[in-house]
């Protein structure tokens, strides 16, 4: 086993994402059966020794940090999807996440102040890093920004990881995957979200374009085995509407990734949008 603590947070931000991680592992990993890609936590608590928070998880061992440029192999994003799947079918549609004042709500307004961080600062984005973005970004940013490519209709929401992308991945020297972690990221909104940040941030290109069709058939069928009704096209809308927005967080500031990582998900979003 392994204590993981948190030293006293510097900024309200740091605090914000201690918590959500702590009271995730705390309030809600409970409830969940253990799969395959999840870590294994035994107790998580805000107020630990001296009054800081823990987290008590089983040792995955010492790992160097993801590789962001390699990213990962189908094999180990199906154990990532699973994981994702397990999560996402156990809170479908539940209403208690609404009253969790620490849940990120990404909700439709937090899609609109996304796209208005994103506007301010896309001519500096594209200034700096357009020349590493594969043709047609810069379009599709900018028609991104005005509120396209958006899917229509109520959407569902459920509980989501937030962010599992390629530094949430952590792999054993074959490639397996060990553990879907980083979980400070941990919100409510539509599952694509999460598929989109999986597929179109770990996978290599060529591989998302070989393997995707079956990993969004993949994880509708975990729903369904939970006894949760997608409807397919649905499905395949909502998952090409949120390939937009990690890439929107990259150009707002809201995250920083690896240069390989950003052009996967440009290549994902002008794919399904522009191609």
């Amino acid at each position: 086993m392994v204590v993981k603590t948190f030293f006293r947070a510097v900024t309200d931000l740091e605090w914000l994402e201690t918590e959500r991680e702590v009271r995730f592992f705390a309030e809600l990993y409970p409830d969940l059966d253990p799969s395959p890609g999840m870590p294994r936590v035994l107790f998580a608590t805000l107020k630990g020794p001296d009054d800081l928070p823990i987290v008590v998880m089983e040792d995955i061992g010492l790992l160097p940090p993801p590789d962001a440029v390699a990213g990962g192999s189908p094999e180990a994003t199906v154990v990532a999807l699973d994981a994702l799947t397990t999560v996402h079918a156990r809170f479908w549609n539940d209403e208690t996440l609404t009253d969790r004042q620490w849940l990120r709500p990404l909700d439709a307004v937090g899609h609109q102040e996304l796209r208005d961080r994103a506007k301010r600062r896309i001519g500096s984005y594209l200034l700096e890093f357009g020349r590493d973005l594969p043709d047609g970004s810069e379009e599709l940013i900018a028609r991104a920004t005005e509120g396209e490519f958006h899917a229509s209709g109520p959407p569902t929401y459920t509980l989501l990881h937030g962010a599992p992308g390629p530094m949430a991945c952590h792999l054993d020297g074959a490639g397996r995957l060990l553990a879907l972690l980083s979980w400070h990221q941990v919100a409510w909104g539509t599952a694509a979200h999460d598929l989109a940040w999986l597929l179109g941030g770990v996978l290599s290109i060529a591989d998302r374009r070989a393997h995707e069709d079956r990993f969004l058939a993949s994880h509708a069928a975990g729903l369904a085995a939970a006894g949760i009704d997608v409807d397919a096209g649905d499905h395949r809308a909502r998952y090409q509407a949120a390939l937009i927005t990690p890439l929107l967080a990259n150009v707002s500031g809201d995250i920083i990734e690896h240069p390989a990582v950003i052009r996967r998900r440009a290549a994902a979003a002008i794919d399904h949008h522009l191609s």
